[in-house]
C-alpha cells in the first residue's frame, strides 16, 4: 500500500469516527448511537449522504431504505464523504448539513459505518488539476486540518 494511500486512508477513518461521536459538532442534534463492537460481513453501499439524496428522497424516503437494509440484514454501511461539497468555497467554512443528519440516521439505526472521504475542494487542488475534483490535495494537511477537532472523541 504506497504512504499516499495508507494516509488518505488513516484520515478518512479519523474523520468519521470523530462526525460521529463529537458532541461540539452536533451541539443542536443528539449524539448518534455508538457504533456497534462488531459487525457482521454483510453491508451496503449505501450512498445516502449524496447530495442528489437531498433532491430525490426527504427524510421518511432515507429511513425506509435505512430500515429496508437492515431488514436484509446490513450490519455496516458505505458511506462516500465529499470534502469537496463539505468544504466547497472557503477554507474553514464547512456545510455538514445533510451529512450529519444522514450519518446520524445510520448510526441510529445501528448500522457500523465505514466511511471514504472523496474528492477535493477547488481552493485545495493542486494546480496542474484545478478542473478536477478527483485531484489530490495540494497540501495532505489540509486534510489533517479536518480532522483535527476530532482526536479527542475518537476510539
Amino acid at each position: 500500500m504506497s504512504m499516499r494511500l495508507f494516509f488518505a486512508s488513516r484520515l478518512t477513518a479519523l474523520f468519521l469516527v470523530g462526525v460521529l461521536v463529537s458532541p461540539t459538532l452536533f451541539a443542536e442534534q443528539p449524539i448518534p448511537s455508538a457504533q456497534p463492537d462488531q459487525i457482521g460481513f454483510f453491508g451496503l453501499n449505501t450512498y445516502l449522504t449524496g447530495l442528489e439524496r437531498n433532491q430525490n428522497d426527504d427524510l421518511d424516503g432515507i429511513e425506509y431504505l435505512v430500515g429496508l437494509g437492515r431488514e436484509a440484514g446490513a450490519g455496516w454501511a458505505r458511506e462516500e464523504l465529499s470534502w469537496a461539497n463539505m468544504e466547497p468555497s472557503i477554507k474553514g467554512i464547512f456545510t455538514w448539513g445533510h451529512y450529519d443528519t444522514r450519518i446520524l440516521q445510520l448510526a441510529d439505526a445501528g448500522y457500523g459505518i465505514i466511511g471514504m472521504l472523496l474528492t477535493t475542494p477547488g481552493w485545495a487542488r493542486k494546480g496542474e488539476c484545478i478542473e478536477n475534483y478527483w485531484c489530490p490535495p495540494r497540501q495532505p494537511p489540509g486534510l489533517r486540518r479536518l480532522v483535527a477537532g476530532h482526536r479527542g472523541a475518537l476510539r
